[in-house]
């Protein structure tokens, strides 16, 4: 059931990245937002080329005068093993952008992920079924969640100004990969099948192979780190939007 939860847990961070950068992308312009998110962008591209690379796919970039995408995106990939070539460009930027903040969280986020960890906000491992009473318990899981992103974030000022500066950088660099895990042009299929793929594996080789399956519960935190940070930012950018939205109103603009 874990597995299960796994895919679901990533299902879900995958489509509130691409919620989010869909609506930064409605306040600001696709490629300054590309540049803004650049270290996500280069993560998630490289890793694109790579994955074309290795299923015998043709990657280019948009030649002189082209759109690239509208979107933020760069390259674009063609040919190829069918089913392979989707699948492995689908899912290497989201494995990317995942074991990059492993790196981060264990070498420069210690103090961020410590603050989160005292919370000790988790997603679920195992997945209730929702009747009228486990959805609020679901619910008020999110809502701890949050807090403890919050405190992440909030906590590094009491650093100020030793640690604030590693801190702050840890947390955009985060903010990046999270935002850059979805694909925005790209088709969401072969991510959320790819995803599901990698899940039945492990669960098959731990299963039938005897393979140790600790790692997942090892990174687990990590999982729920990124999941409590997409759900602040949803949060955050909603509740920016809507205050802009109410100053216009309120001065009889809409």
């Amino acid at each position: 059931m874990v597995y299960v939860a796994f895919a679901f847990w990533l299902f879900a961070l995958i489509f509130a990245a691409r919620c989010i950068v869909l609506m930064w992308g409605q306040m600001v312009k696709p490629r300054v937002l590309a540049w803004i998110l650049l270290p996500g962008t280069l993560t998630t591209e490289l890793a694109f080329y790579l994955a074309s690379l290795l299923s015998g796919a043709e990657f280019r970039l948009p030649k002189s005068g082209e759109k690239a995408d509208g979107k933020g995106g760069l390259g674009v990939a063609s040919g190829g093993v069918p089913y392979l070539t989707p699948l492995l460009t689908g899912l290497m930027p989201v494995l990317a952008c995942m074991a990059l903040i492993l790196v981060l969280v264990t070498r420069f986020g210690g103090a961020v992920f410590e603050r989160f960890s005292l919370t000790q906000a988790a997603a679920p491992m195992n997945l209730p079924l929702l009747t009228s009473s486990t959805i609020w318990d679901v619910l008020i899981g999110q809502v701890h969640l949050l807090q403890g992103a919050w405190a992440a974030v909030t906590g590094v000022l009491a650093d100020w100004p030793w640690n604030a500066p590693q801190a702050w950088l840890f947390q955009y660099l985060v903010v990046c990969l999270i935002v850059r895990m979805a694909p925005v042009r790209r088709p969401m299929r072969p991510v959320l099948f790819g995803t599901a793929v990698v899940a039945i594996v492990i669960s098959l080789a731990v299963q039938i192979l005897s393979v140790g399956g600790n790692w997942l519960y090892d990174i687990w935190p990590l999982l729920s780190y990124a999941w409590a940070t997409a759900l602040l930012l949803m949060a955050l950018t909603l509740a920016v939007r809507g205050g802009v939205a109410l100053t216009r109103i309120v001065m009889g603009k809409e």
